[in-house]
């Protein structure tokens, strides 16, 4: 005979048990979020003297020899800690060098030396940037896209640091963003029902050197709806394992205007490339997410190339 109150008893305690590891699944979430952003603080201070010297073509790797660069092509005193080349060969270019100047404040005179020898239209042998984490490189790299993009369009923004500023004084954010652990273990039943009902069209699985990518693809026609696509994917049990969820979307407004942006999910560079080879196609009103999980060695950029033909597979099943 079934005893329904050990059953009930036995239930409630389950869900208390389930509802507890959620709670500690998302106090982790959020502490690893807090460490990545110390981590990168870090990184980023450790990088504050230091620039990169691009196209620079083979020669001895000593300190004097650079200095002496910098003396006739700029006329300025430079001394560096230590210079290195970085990285693997590619396509024959030059491997960027990474120079740590004794002082921090070299840097800006620099940089400023350079704007001016390019002002002037003069030609340099080599090429000089700051070096920073790959992850505000990126961000660097959209906000400066999207300022030139809302400047074009007549609105008067600024980057600032890390921020995009309009005129008013408010700050650019992100119409969809990575879904957090929260986001999806905190879903209730109705809200579930909500995200099964999304139809995807699936691309087909490439693997590479242990890498597995594919691709999940929906038509849209809202913000809201690339929104909850993303935190379907993001809710998958198989997805929830890979590394990175790369969504990438171009959709029309009730004006007719196109927005369009991307969340590269700690795979930078990779939402630039496959937003890049959407509008090159004329893909509107679509969304997709490209799912990568890392097989343990890198691939350069093969990889994008995979990625945009998981996404372009994707695409022609929608």
């Amino acid at each position: 005979m079934i005893n329904f109150e050990i059953l009930k008893s036995e239930n409630k305690n389950l869900q208390r048990e389930v509802d507890l590891l959620k709670s500690i699944v998302i106090r982790l979430d959020r502490k690893t979020t807090e460490q990545e952003i110390e981590i990168l603080e870090l990184k980023n201070r450790s990088m504050r003297a230091n620039i990169l010297i691009h196209n620079l073509v083979k020669m001895k790797m000593k300190i004097n020899i650079i200095n002496n660069l910098f003396k006739k092509h700029f006329d300025l005193d430079v001394r560096f800690v230590r210079i290195h080349r970085n990285g693997l060969t590619t396509n024959g270019k030059p491997r960027s060098i990474t120079g740590k100047l004794c002082d921090f404040g070299q840097k800006g005179l620099i940089l400023k030396a350079q704007r001016q020898k390019v002002k002037n239209k003069v030609s340099l042998p080599f090429r000089v940037t700051p070096q920073s984490p790959p992850q505000l490189n990126e961000k660097r790299k959209k906000l400066y896209g999207l300022n030139t993009k809302y400047r074009e369009s007549g609105t008067n923004t600024k980057v600032v640091g890390n921020k995009l500023i309009f005129p008013s004084g408010n700050v650019y954010r992100e119409m969809v963003t990575t879904p957090r652990a929260e986001d999806i273990v905190m879903v209730d039943n109705g809200e579930k029902n909500k995200l099964d009902r999304i139809s995807t069209v699936t691309s087909e699985k490439i693997s590479d050197n242990g890498n597995h990518f594919v691709a999940e693809g929906i038509e849209t026609t809202s913000i809201a709806q690339v929104r909850n696509f993303y935190k379907k994917v993001a809710s998958n049990p198989i997805y929830s394992s890979a590394n990175h969820r790369i969504l990438v979307y171009r959709v029309t407004d009730s004006n007719n205007n196109i927005r369009e942006s991307y969340c590269d999910d700690s795979e930078f560079g990779a939402g630039r490339h496959l937003l890049r080879a959407m509008q090159e196609k004329g893909l509107i009103n679509r969304a997709c997410v490209v799912i990568r999980w890392f097989g343990g060695k890198h691939m350069g950029l093969r990889r994008f190339a995979i990625m945009k033909e998981t996404l372009n597979d994707a695409a022609s099943k929608i």
